[in-house]
């Protein structure tokens, strides 16, 4: 994947976010407990499931909600969420306008209305970890993967 460059003088910025989903909303024992899990502790900062959902688009909360287990959906959830910020932060558009698509080989990119990328992103999740490694004002040719695994980790 190949970005256009940032403005002459403009730097390039590496971004790196991780997400913990494991204790976000463990009320939700199922996806479906999603959009009315509440916080437990009034301690805690963390918003709860079904205001985050809320702040994705209807296509987006499908997605995230079809997912049998709660912590797929979590990572899903997260997900959306991050590649969103990284848009909105770093590419100077609205929340809203923050909608990434998919490249032909499936791996989500966000495109201004000239065709470039100013922002390379990739995200993967695994173990209830999201992360993000991202690059604004990519040189040319520049590409950007990241790939989170947990050999202790398996499926049923």
């Amino acid at each position: 994947m190949g970005g256009q460059a940032a403005p002459t003088g403009a730097p390039t910025t590496v971004i790196k976010w991780v997400l913990d989903t494991r204790n976000l909303w463990p009320e939700a024992k199922e996806t479906k407990d999603l959009p009315a899990a509440r916080r437990t502790r009034p301690d805690l900062s963390c918003p709860q499931a079904s205001r985050a959902l809320a702040l994705l688009t209807p296509d987006e909360q499908s997605n995230v909600l079809r997912f049998y287990h709660v912590g797929d959906a979590k990572l899903a959830l997260g997900s959306s969420l991050l590649k969103r910020l990284a848009i909105s932060t770093y590419c100077g558009v609205g929340w809203d306008a923050a909608a990434w698509t998919r490249d032909a080989r499936a791996k989500p990119v966000f495109l201004l209305r000239d065709g470039s990328e100013p922002l390379l992103f990739n995200v993967s999740h695994q173990a209830g970890l999201v992360v993000l490694l991202a690059v604004h004002g990519p040189p040319p040719g520049t590409s950007v993967g990241v790939d989170v695994v947990c050999p202790s980790e398996r499926r049923a």
